[in-house]
């Protein structure tokens, strides 16, 4: 199995997967431009624009939330002795305190190594700070902020959808005189 899948990577021509990256990235940013384009009209403007505005108040919060990431994968690295790799730690970290999808001992403890009693005691204390904070702590503020914020959204809908559709009559208005100057002839 593992020759069949080197042989079909080996067939696969140079920069196939960079050019696949950058074709999933255009998309997204596309189906993004559809959805940002759908804010002008009355059927989805009204609707679609507290739901995109409540992201814009959990900036801070991510900030907070990074920190906290940071500071538990940090942690976390400091048990593993270069045993698993940064990117694997932050993956568990990830699974823990974001997704709440974790096993310990399978996922913290690599294989042939032992760990003794008092690192043992240490990772438990990890696991327990750490799905506390993040898990449970941290994922019920966003909650608890991404509703208060998109109430706050939804009572401005109607200002905000008639300021959207000004801003985007005055964009192409400029856009228009922008390519379309008069010729003087002084």
């Amino acid at each position: 199995a593992m020759q069949t899948m080197l042989s079909r990577r080996a067939s696969k021509p140079a920069g196939a997967g960079t050019l696949r990256t950058v074709m999933g990235l255009v998309a997204l940013q596309r189906w993004l431009s559809v959805l940002w384009f759908l804010r002008g009209f009355a059927t989805f403007g009204p609707k679609l624009l507290p739901i995109l505005n409540t992201f814009k108040s959990l900036g801070s919060f991510f900030v907070v939330l990074g920190f906290y990431a940071c500071a538990f994968l940090h942690m976390a690295w400091s048990f593993g002795g270069g045993a698993r790799s940064l990117f694997e730690i932050a993956a568990i970290t990830y699974r823990l305190g974001i997704l709440g999808d974790f096993e310990l001992h399978a996922e913290m403890v690599p294989e042939g190594i032992l760990v003794g009693d008092d690192m043992d005691a240490w990772i438990y204390v990890w696991y327990l700070a750490c799905s506390f904070l993040l898990t449970i702590f941290m994922m019920n503020i966003v909650i608890s902020v991404l509703g208060d914020s998109y109430d706050v959204e939804k009572e401005r809908a109607a200002v905000t959808f008639q300021r959207e559709r000004a801003d985007i009559v005055l964009h192409y208005f400029l856009r228009l005189l922008e390519t379309h100057r008069p010729l003087r002839l002084d």
